[in-house]
């Protein structure tokens, strides 16, 4: 009893974290659709002829560099 106890914290704490990473997903999914219909708007009549007035420009989707996937050094430990 005191073992599955035990495992319960951690369970819950990586159940959170799948929340949060899916969360993050649907938001960027979201994102770069909204980007994708804002593009295609000003590109199309008569959004082309009305964008440069206001100064609309196309926007970039959102991609994740390679190097944000490198885990960060979290060794607290002093030397």
């Amino acid at each position: 009893m005191l073992a599955t106890a035990e495992r319960c914290p951690d369970l819950e704490a990586s159940e959170s974290f799948l929340r949060l990473q899916t969360r993050i997903r649907d938001r960027r999914e979201l994102y770069n659709d909204q980007i994708y219909r804002y593009n295609t708007r000003i590109s199309q009549v008569p959004g082309n002829m009305i964008a440069p007035l206001f100064g609309w420009k196309l926007r970039e989707f959102f991609v994740a560099d390679a190097s944000d996937t490198v885990r960060p050094d979290t060794d607290l430990r002093t030397t």
